[in-house]
């Protein structure tokens, strides 16, 4: 349907219109309602105020209509303006003993106001023309630089943080200056009586206990930090207090400090601030497998293949979104190589980095491996085809945008959470990880249930059991000769018989997710057949009177991909 069919621009089925189409449809409703004030008073929420929800239901359409369409918005913007200009006007209907106070607009604060966040890589010239780039985040207010932040963060980047840690650190240290600076609080004036009053006031922003106290880590190991740079004496908590000279055992500490072992043994300081979150650990739903099926179901359209794989590389791998995202296309296997993969003579691994830029290694299945360079072939081959035809650079990366770009860590969580919610599961990308160790778990409790495993208080197995997945999804182990158990576990894992159970229905779903990826390609082709004048005179005639030498070559290489695709199609069955 055309503008010019509308017969009015009222009606309440506009679905067959274009975007200009209802672009303009929606700025003429507009036109009627917001010119006139009279109209409708309950449009204006305060004085000088357009309430932009009564505007959208007025006008039937989308709050974002009202931001997106430049017509609309100028409308909004020049009756305010009105309406702020007209009013002086109507001071004499205010009653003589009303005092009148101007009111004036809030004015949006400047990011260097709350703060913002600068990211720059700082090359540094080595011996024999080496260069080493270190990617340093900094502080900025309005009109200076956070000095000692930006300073904490610079020595962090020295030693080698990764450059996703040191920002998630800008962003907690930004948000507590930030609290501060609004309660004239110097940063060198910050006592426990401060961190407390920060961390009840992020408790009541509804921030889990385990977070909190998080945050109170950063900040605590950053004022260890100016202790030791000499930026403050006396200040911080070091160690216990007897270990302290005579005239420092009774000195009241502004921040104080307790001993804490880590997971691994290491013994560190710890702000007493921090609160116990035992409690604050609720069992967080893992998806069954039907729950996943859904997942990848709701993924269709030009990127539902990428997007579906990207969510088995997770359950396959036990991966975390960006050690998926960092797998490129030259670290992947040919065909050649996949074979002796199928037939058990090869092991494929995949070398990423992990959290605190540690080496890992991903072991994806052989199945896993086949659908992936399928979408290499294939979905990921027409991206390449098309960004090469307008000269855009292309990304050696696994799993790119339509423009060729490397795709990003929010952008993949935001496609999973959309997906979850479509399939309606509880819970994020970072869960199908954890699918990877629930299976692992239970493949060695089954190795302990027939009898595989001595079962004793000396073997500690439960111990292992669990260290088993904290490998898989790349967690800090307790004790570091706990491994010799873990490898027993491993050794017998690979014969129990979940352990096989799991193997077998890996390889159906990949294959089951390889034949909708089929289909979806062959539903393609399909419609680009049909395209073709030559195929369409044979559909409705069952004879081709006039078919160019063009057209007939089309059908022949269009008939070849199709058999081509039903071969693996068979294959797979």
């Amino acid at each position: 349907m055309r503008y010019v069919e509308l017969k009015s621009i009222w009606q309440e089925d506009l679905s067959g219109l274009n975007g200009a189409a209802l672009s303009r449809v929606y700025f003429e409703r507009a036109v009627d309602i917001l010119r006139p004030r009279s109209v409708d008073a309950s449009l204006y929420s305060n004085w000088g105020v357009i309430d932009l929800d009564r505007a959208r239901e007025l006008i039937g359409c989308g709050r974002s209509v009202l931001y997106k369409n430049q017509g609309i918005r100028a409308i909004i913007d020049h009756l305010q303006q009105r309406d702020l200009e007209q009013k002086p006007a109507m001071e004499d209907d205010v009653p003589s003993n009303v005092i009148q106070f101007p009111i004036e607009r809030a004015r949006k604060p400047s990011r260097y106001e709350i703060g913002k966040i600068v990211v720059a890589d700082v090359v540094v010239p080595l011996a024999g023309g080496v260069e080493r780039v270190y990617t340093i985040p900094t502080l900025f207010w309005t009109g200076c630089i956070d000095e000692q932040v930006s300073d904490y963060l610079r020595a962090k980047a020295i030693a080698k943080k990764s450059p996703r840690t040191l920002y998630e650190y800008a962003k907690i240290l930004r948000a507590f200056r930030r609290f501060c600076r609004e309660r004239n609080i110097a940063w060198n004036e910050v006592t426990d009586q401060v961190l407390t009053a920060y961390r009840v006031w992020k408790q009541n922003q509804k921030v889990q206990t385990r977070r909190c106290n998080t945050i109170v880590g950063v900040i605590f190991q950053f004022y260890v930090w100016a202790e030791k740079q000499g930026l403050l004496r006396s200040y911080v908590q070091l160690g216990e207090l007897h270990e302290y000279p005579i005239e420092l055992q009774n000195h009241p500490f502004a921040l104080t400090s307790k001993k804490f072992t880590r997971k691994d043994g290491e013994e560190i300081r710890v702000s007493t601030v921090a609160t116990d979150d035992n409690d604050n650990h609720p069992n967080r739903h893992t998806p069954t497998e039907k729950e996943r099926k859904r997942v990848h179901a709701t993924e269709a359209g030009p990127q539902g293949e990428r997007n579906s794989l990207l969510y088995a590389w997770a359950e396959d791998t036990g991966a975390r979104s960006f050690e998926v995202l960092q797998v490129t296309v030259a670290q992947l296997p040919t065909r050649q190589q996949l074979d002796r993969v199928f037939s058990g003579l090869l092991t494929w691994s995949i070398t990423v980095f992990r959290k605190g830029n540690r080496v890992g290694k991903l072991y994806p299945s052989a199945d896993l491996l086949r659908r992936t360079l399928d979408f290499i072939d294939n979905e990921r081959n027409d991206v390449v085809e098309r960004c090469t035809a307008l000269d855009r650079f292309v990304s050696g990366k696994l799993f790119i945008t339509p423009r060729g770009t490397p795709l990003t860590a929010s952008a993949l969580c935001g496609l999973a959470r959309l997906a979850f919610k479509r399939a309606r599961v509880e819970g994020s990308y970072h869960r199908l990880r954890a699918a990877r160790a629930h299976k692992e778990v239970e493949a060695a409790l089954d190795t302990v249930d027939v009898g595989d495993v001595e079962v004793g208080p000396e073997t500690l197995w439960k111990h292992s059991i669990l260290m088993r997945a904290a490998d898989i999804l790349d967690h800090r182990s307790t004790r570091s000769l706990e491994h010799y158990l873990n490898d027993l576990i491993n050794s017998r894992v690979q014969k129990s018989a979940a352990s096989k159970l799991h193997l077998v229905q890996s390889a159906l779903n990949e294959k089951e997710r390889a034949l909708i990826a089929m289909e979806r390609r062959i539903d393609a082709k399909l419609k680009l057949m049909q395209t073709i004048p030559a195929l369409g005179e044979y559909l409705r005639t069952g004879t081709v009177q006039e078919a160019s030498r063009n057209d007939l070559q089309k059908l022949k290489d269009l008939s070849d991909e199709i058999q081509a695709f039903a071969a693996p199609l068979l294959e797979a069955v």
